[in-house]
């Protein structure tokens, strides 16, 4: 039966959610924002690894995005899959559940979205995105790729999903020129494909709920929204090595900050399993647990309040994309390093090539000499940042007038 208003609309959303990674809960905040500005009386349902905490959050209804949980998946994976049935394990635990397949045959549109879930660097991303894309074709549902991130596909399982499972989607969107490029490349039809901004650049701030966590200090607040890198043989080969030699060098920068008596440091997680193990046992390794004008920021953080805090620090040093996104809508000047095509895009995007570094570059002192110039420009920094976030919110919502598109399509 054909609809004729938009009051019953039921879109379903599907990405990196429920993970305690605040870069993509900051997307979701976003996305949500917006259609539901759009659509204030449409019902959305989030697919996430975490329901309750995605609920709680978002104020969103949610459902297990996959039919046994991702621990008991990945169990399954090493107990009696290998290389080759990873991927096919990944693809059924996403669409063979009951309340899966009940949840996408109720919906109009499903939305696949936003985030970096388009690269074949390891082997499981792909089908575990992707298989939802291919149940919805198969119940005739509208489907987008919303504003993703695409690094690379280059193997041939990746570029046959592309060709085949992507182009399934009724229309994409991507946050840079980079990802459109890849898909591009990767047999995915250009015409579908249009470059808009991460969503997260029009999260909005919000009060943190009646606490401030940050420290008292009569000199520069400095944030760090470092990365665990290095720390698994599966992406890096040499990782036994490098691991050490990051740690060290993390220190070594935050010693050196330290240094000056007026500079008080906290450290950010941003995805908080990975992030937060990290900064303990390097602190501990350290020997800086105990050190008064340091602090771990804990985790606990709506995305809008996360940004209010990195709005009332001095400078941030940040190694993850929504690090840099979050330090560039609140105005506040920072260093950018950079470790992917996602966040050299947006380096390049807003013209930060002075005050950024590759992460084969990251040397303490590299890092405090590019302290000291953001230190000195940090009045122009503000204005520069400011103009260039504003063309990126324009930009941005072109996601919603595709989606609109896509809604009233017959």
């Amino acid at each position: 039966m054909k609809k004729t208003g938009y009051d019953d609309l039921t879109i379903v959303i599907s990405g990196f959610y429920g993970n305690g990674n605040i870069g993509d809960e900051s997307i979701l905040a976003a996305m949500l924002t917006s259609i539901r500005a759009e659509y204030p009386r449409a019902k959305i349902i989030v697919f996430s690894n975490d329901p309750r905490e995605t609920e709680t959050m978002h104020g969103v209804c949610s459902y297990k995005c996959w039919v046994l949980g991702s621990t008991l998946v990945s169990t399954l994976v090493r107990k009696i899959g290998g290389s080759f049935l990873e991927p096919l394990i990944w693809w059924f635990a996403g669409v063979l559940g009951p309340k899966i397949i009940k949840v996408m045959w109720q919906s109009d549109i499903f939305i696949l979205g936003g985030g970096g879930l388009l690269s074949d660097e390891v082997s499981r991303t792909l089908p575990r995105w992707l298989g939802k894309v291919c149940l919805a074709r198969l119940l005739r549902k509208k489907i987008m790729i919303f504003a993703v991130g695409a690094v690379r596909l280059s193997t041939p399982t990746g570029r046959f999903l592309a060709r085949t499972v992507i182009n399934m989607a009724d229309c994409i969107t991507v946050r840079d020129r980079f990802s459109k490029n890849v898909l591009s490349e990767a047999g995915v039809e250009a015409g579908k494909i249009t470059v808009t901004a991460d969503p997260a650049v029009r999260l909005a701030a919000i009060p943190p709920d009646a606490r401030d966590d940050l420290p008292a200090t009569r000199g520069d607040l400095v944030a760090i929204c470092l990365a665990s890198f290095y720390f698994s043989a599966e992406r890096w080969k040499d990782y036994q090595q490098r691991y050490p030699e990051y740690k060290q060098t993390w220190l070594r920068i935050i010693s050196g900050l330290l240094q000056d008596p007026k500079i008080t440091v906290i450290l950010v997680p941003m995805q908080y399993g990975t992030d937060i193990t990290f900064i303990r046992e390097m602190l501990q390794e350290g020997g800086l647990e105990q050190e008064s004008r340091l602090q771990v920021l804990e985790g606990g953080y709506k995305p809008g309040q996360l940004l209010e805090i990195v709005g009332r620090v001095d400078i941030v040093i940040a190694m993850r994309l929504h690090a840099m996104i979050l330090s560039a809508l609140a105005g506040t000047p920072f260093i950018a390093i950079s470790y992917s095509p996602k966040t050299r895009s947006f380096v390049d995007l807003i013209h930060y090539e002075n005050y950024s570094l590759d992460i084969e570059n990251l040397r303490a002192e590299r890092i405090l000499n590019l302290f000291n110039n953001v230190s000195r420009d940090r009045a122009r920094i503000n204005t520069a940042l400011n103009g260039k976030m504003n063309l990126l919110r324009d930009r941005e919502k072109v996601n919603i007038r595709v989606l609109k598109a896509l809604v009233e399509r017959e």
